[in-house]
This record gives C-alpha cells, structure tokens and sequence, in this order.
C-alpha cells in the first residue's frame, strides 16, 4: 500500500497536485470564477486565458462573507488566470502562498468554438439535436465536436483532483477549496443530480459543497450562486 501511495503521489504532481493519510471523507468547497468581460459579451472562454473585470474582481473579494468561519486547509485553483486570481483575491494577501495550481480544474475545453458568440453554437445545436430529450447518460457524454470535451471528460478529470485530496487527508484536517469554473460545476451537478428537462445555472462567484468519500461516493450540495430551472426557461445552458 505504501508503495502505491507514493507511485499516486508522483502520478499527480506530473499535474501540479500535492497530496495532504487517508480518511472517511473531506469537505470540499468549490468556487467559480468573477465575472470576465467575455462573459457579459457571451462568449465561449473555455481554456482561453481571459482576465476578470473589476465586478470580477470584487465578486472574488466578497467571496470571504459567505465563507467566515471556514479555515482551509489546502487551496487548489485551475490555472487559468481568472480561476487563480479569485482563489488570490478571496484568500487575500496573507494566505495566496498556498494556493496550488492545476490544468485538470480548468474550464471544458470548446476547441475551435472558443472566442465564439454561444449563439452561434446555439444556433448549430438546435440545428441537429434536442437536448431536452436526452437521458443523463447522453446528456453528459454528448459532445457535437471533436474539439469540446463532454461533461463525461470533464467530470472524469476533477475525480482525479478529488482522489488526490482523499489519498492523505485525514480526520483531524479542516476543507480544502477549489476555484474554477462554471461548466466544471455543472458536469459534476449533472453527474451527480441530473433531472430529466431541467438545467442548472452557475453565477460566477457560486459555490459548490461537496462531501468526498473514501470509498468513492460524492454527495454534492448547491450553495449561493447555484439555480436548477426548467431548461424551456433557459436561454442556453449546456
């Protein structure tokens, strides 16, 4: 067991993880992102690398009220500069030393959709299929382009960031934070609480609870920032 516990630990600094001795469970608290002017002009971010306005930045900043009382205990950001300016500015100056980078936190990739109005992608999707008639496995595995990752893929990888922080936690060590982003948020609420003809909306600056255990199980609790709603009352949410 030793031996394979270190072998996981190298395995996850080749993706910028440290890891915390096992335990039942840990509480993991997950952040998206302040607002960026792409998202005002409704434009697909993906892995583009997109700073946060100044609502973004105080967004981040009044993240701390919502927060009081919690000490974390690891910090772990995509490493995406809007992500990771966030975790900085929620943190605040005394404690950004701590924050850890990741690429597999990073927004779902949209490949050759990226920089691209969504009303474009919009337009294509309605064009060739019906989401709403999709059954949670082929909503979340659903990609209609090479270059887009499915919630599938991304989900699959932010397990990996979980079993990393489950690998040497223990019982006596307080939660860990994630900052990333709103597609990352809404692959995990659909793998883990999708309902058949709604859709769950991510503000920026909305959380996630969610309590990781051991043997694999994941209960996930929407906080402040996070709406489920009829997916005929969307606009667009994917």
């Amino acid at each position: 067991m030793k031996a394979e516990i270190e072998q996981i630990h190298n395995t996850y600094k080749v993706h910028g993880l440290t890891v915390i001795t096992q335990n039942r469970f840990v509480d993991i608290y997950m952040i998206r992102h302040g607002e960026t002017d792409w998202n005002i002009e409704k434009k697909i971010q993906g892995h583009t690398d997109t700073q946060l306005n100044a609502k973004g930045k105080l967004q981040a900043q009044q993240l701390q009220e919502k927060f009081t009382g919690i000490n974390f205990t690891k910090v772990v950001s995509s490493d995406l500069i809007r992500a990771r300016l966030t975790a900085e500015l929620f943190l605040g100056p005394d404690k950004s030393a701590m924050i850890e980078t990741s690429p597999l936190l990073r927004e779902r990739c949209f490949g050759i959709w990226e920089g691209r109005p969504f009303a474009e992608l919009k337009s294509q999707v309605d064009q060739t299929i019906n989401l709403d008639n999709m059954t949670q496995e082929e909503y979340v595995c659903f990609k209609w382009h090479d270059t887009i990752e499915s919630y599938f893929d991304v989900y699959e990888r932010i397990k990996t960031v979980i079993r990393s922080i489950l690998i040497g936690s223990s019982m006596s060590e307080g939660p860990v934070l994630l900052s990333s982003h709103g597609a990352v948020m809404r692959a995990i609420l659909y793998s883990l609480k999708f309902q058949f003809g709604y859709r769950w909306e991510v503000a920026n600056g909305a959380s996630l609870k969610l309590r990781a255990h051991s043997d694999g199980r994941i209960v996930v609790t929407p906080c402040e920032g996070v709406t489920m709603r009829k997916a005929n009352e969307i606009w667009f949410s994917f």
